[in-house]
């Protein structure tokens, strides 16, 4: 993957924490709120993909030559997973997710796709921690825009930044794919 490619994947990745702080931060914005959110998102966003990695790259001799396929395959799958669920209507209501379990969930959900990026890279044999950063970098960039809008743009926006997000890893999948 080349930094465009990287980036375009990251901000599809973030598009979780971004939506969820655009749905979450009406009435919970403060600025304790925002680092502590945008800090946990980029963490875990950082951390999954080399957990998935390590599973990846453990995968790969077991998977031989469909590796590229599984790889591309998981991407388009998470990429229409975001689009189905963006799509669907949802009626959010402000709720404070910057402390214990309810922070745990939002940093584990926001990065479950990250891991599985990761473990298609790890399959790949590709390098991921330079990619890592940028998608842990990435997400807390856009999850604290996401809690700085959210006053703004709630209403206009809720689940299209996940539909973005999720028409974004659909297009890296498809380009995944391997020459039949």
């Amino acid at each position: 993957m080349n930094l465009w490619e990287i980036v375009l994947l990251a901000i599809g990745l973030g598009g979780d924490a971004f939506g969820v702080a655009l749905a979450t931060g009406p009435g919970t914005v403060s600025p304790r709120h925002i680092f502590r959110l945008s800090l946990h998102a980029g963490l875990f966003q950082f951390l999954m993909p080399l957990v998935g990695w390590l599973i990846g790259r453990m995968a790969a001799p077991i998977v031989g030559t469909a590796a590229a396929f599984i790889a591309a395959s998981l991407v388009l799958l998470i990429g229409i997973k975001m689009l189905i669920e963006g799509l669907r209507t949802k009626a959010h209501k402000p709720i404070d997710i910057s402390r214990g379990k309810a922070l745990l969930a939002y940093s584990l959900g926001t990065s479950a796709d990250a891991l599985t990026v990761g473990i298609g890279v790890g399959l790949l044999g590709s390098e991921l921690l330079l990619p890592a950063l940028i998608f842990g970098v990435v997400a807390a960039l856009m999850a604290a825009l996401g809690h700085w809008l959210s006053h703004l743009v709630a209403t206009i926006i809720g689940s299209r930044a996940e539909i973005l997000g999720g028409v974004v890893l659909i297009a890296l999948g498809v380009r995944m794919l391997p020459a039949w």
